[in-house]
C-alpha cells in the first residue's frame, strides 16, 4: 500500500529562496553601511582628539616657558621669545616651532598677548579643526620689564 503523501516532495520553492536572498542582503548591505559609518566616526574623532592634543601641548610647553623665564614674552611679528626660547608661527602650512623644532603641525592660531595694567599673558591657540584652548597667565613682579609687542 502506498500512502497518500508519496507525491509531496521536501524542500524550498524558488519564491522562499529568492525571498530568503532578499532579506539576506538588505540585512548585509544595512551591515555593511553601519560598519562604513561606525569607521568614519572614528577617523574624525581620532583626529579631533589628536589636534585637541596638539593644541594642549603647545599650550603647556608655551605656559611652562612663561612661567621659568625672567623676562616677559617678546612678539615680533609670527616670533615669539620667552626667555631663551622662540617660537614660530607658520601660517601657511599651521606650524609652531619651539628652537627651530616643529612641536604642532596642526595650528592656525597663534596668539600671544601681554597686558601691561594686569601684568598678565593672554594665550590664544586655534587648530585646523577648530579646537581651542585659551588662558591666561598673571605674571609676578613690577610692571617695568620688557613687555610684549604687538
Amino acid at each position: 500500500m502506498k500512502s497518500r503523501n508519496s507525491n509531496k516532495q521536501s524542500g524550498m520553492t524558488l519564491v522562499e529562496v529568492l525571498a530568503t536572498t532578499v532579506l539576506v542582503s538588505i540585512v548585509l548591505i544595512f551591515i555593511s553601511s553601519l560598519l562604513i559609518f561606525i569607521q568614519k566616526q572614528f577617523s574624525t574623532q581620532k583626529t579631533d582628539i589628536k589636534q585637541l592634543h596638539d593644541v594642549t601641548y603647545v599650550s603647556q610647553v608655551v605656559l611652562k616657558d612663561i612661567r621659568k623665564s625672567d623676562k616677559r614674552p617678546v612678539k615680533t611679528g609670527n616670533r615669539v621669545e620667552i626667555g631663551e626660547n622662540i617660537y614660530i608661527h607658520d601660517r601657511e602650512n599651521n606650524t609652531v616651532r619651539r628652537n627651530n623644532t616643529m612641536i604642532s603641525d596642526e595650528i592656525v592660531t597663534f596668539n600671544i598677548e601681554m597686558e601691561r595694567e594686569t601684568n598678565a599673558v593672554h594665550l590664544l591657540l586655534i587648530s585646523t579643526s577648530k579646537q581651542t584652548v585659551e588662558t591666561t597667565i598673571m605674571l609676578r613682579g613690577d610692571n617695568d620689564d620688557e613687555e610684549i609687542e604687538t
